[in-house]
């Protein structure tokens, strides 16, 4: 659980303001695809929106993640 900790630690220290940006439109596109209340003729163009905004998202998130929590430098 330590390397967990150490990863995000990293993870914090090295994003900027595009990162979470990122974080915040990912958030957004999950809590739509899990709040969506609307219309049923409307419900599947809406959550495929923010399903694809979600993986569009997600994706640099998670890899900047791997990629920050893989090296070896620790930055506190």
């Amino acid at each position: 659980m330590e390397w967990l900790v150490q990863a995000e630690k990293k993870y914090l220290w090295s994003s900027n303001w595009a990162d979470w940006t990122l974080v915040r439109f990912c958030l957004f596109a999950l809590g739509m695809m899990t709040g969506v209340v609307i219309h049923k003729k409307a419900k599947k163009p809406v959550f495929v929106v923010a399903l694809l905004a979600f993986i569009g998202t997600m994706i640099p998130i998670a890899y900047k993640y791997f990629k920050v929590g893989n090296s070896e430098s620790k930055i506190y």
